[in-house]
């Protein structure tokens, strides 16, 4: 098993992360590493439609997830 070796300013951050959630800097670590996975996980489930739909589908469906975005991202400033 390899030996994982964390840079310095990625430290940082956990450390800082830590401190702010008072938590153990393994629990940050833990949860990001958690939540990137099922971060990958949906994206893979979403790339397995990626073949069915036609260009005009696909741009579409796309336009509207960016539109929900942008509406999401300002909801908050109002």
């Amino acid at each position: 098993m390899e030996t994982l070796v964390i840079k310095p300013g990625i430290r940082a951050i956990v450390a800082d992360l830590a401190r702010q959630l008072q938590v153990s800097e393994d629990k940050v670590v833990q949860q990001a590493v958690v939540e990137y996975a099922e971060k990958i996980r949906k994206k893979k489930k979403l790339m397995s439609f990626a073949g069915i739909l036609k260009d005009d589908e696909a741009d579409d469906i796309l336009q509207t997830i960016q539109k929900s975005r942008v509406d999401k991202e300002l909801e908050p400033c109002l």
